[in-house]
């Protein structure tokens, strides 16, 4: 995960991003200033998040209370019911990763089951994740 994440999130290239340069080390932030923060990198807020903590901008109990709350606001039931599997995963791992793992399993770097696995899919699932992703 730490090579995916430098890969796609380099470390210079965050250290230098406008919202994170503002903001100092410790920074409480909201879910808006991560959404806008991630978007350049074409990744999800929790990667992104989790990415500052290993660049020691927030502390890891942040990070952890940010996934905390997310699973009690999922077991009590404030997910939007009815959406579609294959974009809500996009937009979890983040398109950027999906991407880098489309253009892989394309380009014959990485088997089929490689390509579910870094995706968390099944195999007959990779073509339609590409699709519905819109990539």
């Amino acid at each position: 995960m730490a090579l995916a994440a430098e890969i796609l999130m380099p470390a210079a290239d965050v250290l230098d991003n406008t919202l994170v340069a503002k903001r100092p080390p410790g920074h409480e932030w909201s879910m808006q200033e991560l959404i806008d923060a991630a978007r350049p990198f074409g990744v999800s807020v929790e990667s992104f998040l989790r990415r500052l903590v290993t660049l020691d901008r927030v502390p890891i109990e942040f990070y952890r209370d940010f996934r905390e709350g997310r699973s009690e606001r999922d077991l009590r039931g404030n997910r939007s019911s009815g959406g579609n599997f294959y974009v809500t995963k996009a937009r979890d791992l983040g398109r950027g990763y999906v991407r880098t793992v489309t253009n892989a399993h394309s380009r014959n770097v990485i088997d089929s089951t490689t390509a579910a696995a870094y995706r968390d899919v099944k195999v007959n699932q990779i073509s339609r994740l590409a699709e519905k992703a819109r990539l």
